[in-house]
């Protein structure tokens, strides 16, 4: 999995997954668990307001839980709490995921100019080669004779335009 592919399955920019691997003091593998943590990482840390730090050691957490509501945070009193529906997470990451897969990587450098075959070209152009490739099976002597001919031919026929 390319950056690209891999930040757009986070659910961030590329320049949001760098700092927040910097930031985590981690080198992220571009892989798919990798992209599920960061992302529900990075969605604990929008909506709870946390330090990055906490929100991916509560991802970890919930997404060990499996596909059950997760409590991540809970006031001393109880009043307040953040859970994390593990289940409905993974259903919108697996779409993140799907349209990563689909994005498809660039390459460095200009785009490369697929050449066409020079003959077909010319058919399709609608030049009759027929008479390129009869000359083409002569030897350079048969012609460099023809040449001859034709150029022969040439001067004596702009010496009748001139008259």
């Amino acid at each position: 999995m390319t950056l690209a592919q891999f930040a757009i399955a986070v659910g961030a920019g590329t320049k949001w997954v760098q700092n927040a691997a910097a930031a985590l003091g981690r080198t992220l593998p571009y892989t798919e668990d990798e992209a599920r943590r960061l992302g529900l990482t990075r969605v604990i840390q929008g909506v709870a307001g946390m330090p990055l730090q906490r929100a991916w050691e509560l991802a970890g957490e919930a997404l060990e839980a499996g596909s059950r509501q997760r409590v991540l945070a809970e006031s001393t009193d109880a009043s307040v709490r953040v859970t994390v529906d593990v289940a409905r997470y993974l259903a919108s990451f697996a779409a993140r995921l799907a349209a990563a897969r689909r994005e498809q990587p660039q390459r460095r450098g200009r785009p490369a100019r697929h050449a066409k075959d020079p003959i077909a070209a010319a058919r399709e152009y609608g030049i009759d080669i027929s008479l390129l490739q009869s000359n083409l099976l002569r030897t350079p002597e048969e012609r460099l004779r023809i040449a001859g001919a034709n150029a022969e031919f040439a001067r004596r026929f702009r010496g009748l335009a001139t008259k």
